[in-house]
């Protein structure tokens, strides 16, 4: 496992998204404007934030990192023009921006893993998959894939893969044998669920789960886990041993 490396890199992953979504031209758009960004710290050309800004339904001034009165063109063009990403789970580096399936997540993790996507990166996964309301200006860049950094909601999470792939594989093995969400949560299986599943083989899943319960950790491997119907078979115990 490779170290989280603190290798500087862009401020922002607004950057990486108005790089790829061919916008904007900050020469061009925004003239002489130079300042320092109030939301990422980017000195560079940008505008008030009058301009970018629709404060109409606007109401998170605690995004703002500094009082400066300028938005760089990166963070503006994201706040006024890409609407898309304002919506569910994304991934951008500095060559991609993808939008991001709940079902393929847990596949984009991996080929994270298996280096198909250089860091530094930003990945933003959504507590609902149609909300992500400035996930832009928030999201952390990782600089390192294991272990990886990413946003959940508006929570940063910093893990290992195998620790992240072994808590999806508990949790599936709990959904297979029909546990619901909130009872994996709470850890108070129905008898039903734990007469299915056996108590030797729940308590193995559950110490997986046990030390990641209240945490965003957790409330990911949920969102990366698929339930009974899209797991391709049922789970092999030894899995878990």
């Amino acid at each position: 496992m490779s170290p989280q490396t603190t290798v500087p890199g862009p401020p922002a992953p607004t950057r990486f998204i108005a790089r790829n979504h061919d916008g904007p031209n900050p020469e061009a758009e925004y003239g002489e404007t130079d300042g320092e960004c109030c939301f990422c710290g980017h000195v560079g050309p940008g505008q008030d934030p009058s301009e970018p800004i629709n404060y109409d339904y606007f109401n998170d001034d605690d995004l703002m990192q500094a009082a400066t009165g300028h938005v760089c063109a990166c963070c503006a063009y994201c706040m006024q023009e890409a609407r898309g990403i304002k919506i569910g789970h994304w991934l951008a580096t500095a060559d991609t921006y993808q939008r991001v399936s709940t079902g393929d997540l847990l596949e984009t993790i991996q080929a994270i893993g298996e280096g198909e996507y250089d860091p530094p990166l930003a990945l933003y996964i959504a507590k609902r998959a149609n909300i992500s309301q400035h996930s832009y200006l928030w999201t952390p860049i990782a600089h390192s894939t294991d272990p990886l950094t990413f946003a959940y909601a508006r929570r940063t999470v910093t893990i290992g893969l195998a620790e992240l792939f072994e808590l999806v594989a508990a949790v599936e093995c709990l959904r297979w044998h029909g546990f619901r969400l909130d009872d994996i949560r709470a850890g108070r299986p129905r008898v039903a669920d734990l007469g299915s599943i056996g108590r030797e083989l729940y308590q193995r899943a559950d110490a997986v789960i046990a030390p990641h319960r209240e945490t965003a950790t957790l409330e990911a491997a949920l969102t990366l886990s698929r339930a009974k119907d899209d797991q391709p078979a049922a789970p092999d115990p030894f899995d878990l041993q």
